[in-house]
């Protein structure tokens, strides 16, 4: 196309809007209807994908055209209602009106659809618990919690493009970034086992019917211990015959607890896609609304709250005499910490074109001769046509 008119300023008729003002968004939630874009189009195969041509549409109140492909969209006159919406489901939109659109606020989107939606990643597991200690060991160690998965990036959004000769009302244009989905959070470790009790102090002596040994096997024992009557050995023994002697054997140490799982990333917000608008005239007060927008970052998911370590195992108890009682055991270590996740980026902004050219009859004669082109006419053809038009 030829250069032509002037180029907007971010100032001049092009408005950005942010977010849309919560009354409007309810008014257009009311009776919506979606209408696809087969039963109003008639849909056509060319080399560089969909086109779709249609006469005079308008939209009423709260209606949606759906596209469900990327399309090149020709028509003749279009007038939008108020809230009406022609919405690609992120999908790039070509859009060539070859007399004028009419617009009371009507919208265009090309966002994804989960553009205000985010998909988070999952949560790790717990590790599971150590086992108390069996068979004088110690505790077994918690099981470490796994690392959470990162949320998803957010979707781009897409482009849209729309050649009009004339406009006149204010018209909507939005491209959004999808958000990014928020990190799972990290699984916590498994409490380590408690440690195994410490035996208590053994028995020295337990001799049953001890009259009836014999008088060698006495004095055998009473001469180990240095006494040399059978008397006295019989009566030493009777004293010492059943109790407890030593110390209680120290209790075992329990298992460390598993370290904590780390928390999963956010996603990166998507960026907005790009907006081209080209007019040769505007009627007075009419305005262009913008949203060009990224997606937010998802936020990071908490780390895991890491495993405690098990208690140690209980001393065994003292003997009857010259003893202590065990010691208990140590208690696990705690488990590692971990980092939550980081948050994700916020997407990029688009960007937006604007151009004037001022002239009508162009732009109209352009529309049509790349309808002829998008119909299967031979170039040359096309291109005499197209200036056999720009003379009229």
């Amino acid at each position: 196309m030829r250069a032509a008119g002037k180029i907007w300023s971010l100032g001049q008729g092009v408005l950005f809007l942010l977010l849309l003002d919560n009354s409007a968004l309810k008014a257009q939630s009311q009776t919506a209807k979606t209408i696809l874009a087969t039963d109003i189009f008639d849909r056509l195969e060319s080399e560089d994908g969909a086109i779709y041509i249609g006469d005079q549409i308008k939209l009423e109140r709260n209606e949606t055209v759906q596209f469900d492909e990327p399309a090149r969209v020709y028509i003749r006159d279009l007038d939008m209602s108020e809230f009406s919406t022609i919405d690609s489901q992120g999908y790039d939109l070509e859009v060539y009106i070859e007399d004028q659109i009419k617009s009371d606020k009507g919208f265009f989107d090309v966002s994804p659809n989960e553009s205000i939606y985010d998909t988070s990643g999952q949560d790790g597991e717990s590790g599971e618990n150590g086992e108390k200690a069996m068979d004088g060991l110690k505790g077994s160690a918690g099981a470490h919690g796994s690392d959470a998965s990162a949320g998803t990036d957010g979707v781009s959004g897409a482009d849209i493009s729309i050649i009009a000769p004339r406009l006149q009302g204010d018209l909507v244009l939005i491209t959004r970034g999808g958000n990014g989905g928020r990190g799972g959070n990290g699984g916590d470790g498994g409490k380590g086992g408690v440690g195994l009790s410490g035996m208590d102090a053994r028995v020295l002596y337990h001799f049953k019917g001890m009259d009836g040994l014999p008088i060698d096997t006495l004095l055998g024992i009473g001469s180990a211990i240095g006494i040399p009557y059978v008397g006295q050995v019989l009566a030493i023994l009777s004293l010492f015959n059943g109790l407890t002697i030593g110390d209680g054997f120290d209790g075992f140490d329990g298992g460390a607890g598993g370290n904590a799982g780390l928390g999963g990333d956010g996603g990166n917000g998507g960026n907005a896609g790009k907006i081209e608008l080209i007019y040769a005239f505007r009627e007075a007060n009419g305005k262009t609304y913008v949203n060009t927008k990224g997606g937010r970052g998802g936020v990071g998911g908490r780390a895991g709250v890491p495993g405690v370590g098990g208690t140690g195992g209980v001393g065994g108890k003292a003997g009857d005499i010259w003893a202590r009682d065990g010691k208990p055991g140590n208690a696990g270590a705690t488990g590692e910490q971990a980092r939550a996740g980081l948050a994700g980026k916020a997407g990029k902004s688009g960007s937006v074109k604007v151009y004037e050219t001022g002239d009508e009859q162009w732009l109209r004669c352009y529309v049509r001769y790349r309808q002829t082109l998008d119909l299967g006419m031979e170039q040359g053809l096309a291109y005499e046509l197209l200036k056999s038009c720009l003379n009229q």
